[in-house]
């Protein structure tokens, strides 16, 4: 069984292309629900036993105790996807390898406003890498800042992370559905 869980809604990006902003953050109900407890994970993963489980969000660094969740399931295969810039949550991660995560998206957003952003990422990234976590990375591709795209890009497959384009579309331009 492979499964795919969004431990939080919690984003630090407001990315105005974000699938949340027309979902989750659009309904009122939603946008104060909060993190389900780790024992629930647990007892959910325990109980159901997958093989794979894709972690993602809003932002799974956010979450404290993911390193814990991941401890708790050493015969599961985890794969994590992330905009890697909780400083505390790659920090909480990279304290020591944890051999069941086989996959880190790390989600490249060439449009964040974050101040130095490009270097930040990077650095986050190249924590990971360098603790030897197998991280690839997408860049959320809308045409923006091709420029900055490019650069982050090239500096990451120099250092030998791969880097695939995802082609998004603005959810504003695809009307009412």
């Amino acid at each position: 069984m492979h499964l795919c869980i969004n431990l939080t809604w919690l984003c630090q990006n407001e990315c105005d292309v974000c699938w949340l902003n027309d979902t989750i953050r659009a309904r009122g109900d939603q946008k104060m629900m909060r993190t389900r407890p780790m024992a629930d994970w647990t007892a959910a993963l325990h109980r159901d036993k997958p093989k794979i489980v894709d972690i993602a969000g809003g932002e799974p660094l956010l979450v404290p105790w993911l390193p814990d969740l991941l401890d708790q399931n050493p015969f599961t295969k985890f794969g994590l996807s992330t905009n890697a810039l909780s400083l505390q949550g790659v920090s909480r991660l990279c304290q020591r390898r944890r051999y069941n995560i086989v996959s880190i998206n790390a989600s490249i957003h060439p449009d964040c406003t974050r101040p130095e952003y490009e270097r930040f990422f990077l650095a986050q990234v190249g924590k990971m890498v360098n603790r030897g976590y197998p991280v690839h990375c997408n860049l959320v591709d809308y045409g923006d800042d091709v420029q900055r795209a490019a650069s982050l890009r090239q500096q990451l497959e120099e250092h030998g992370v791969p880097v695939v384009i995802s082609p998004y579309e603005r959810t504003d331009d695809l009307g009412d559905v």
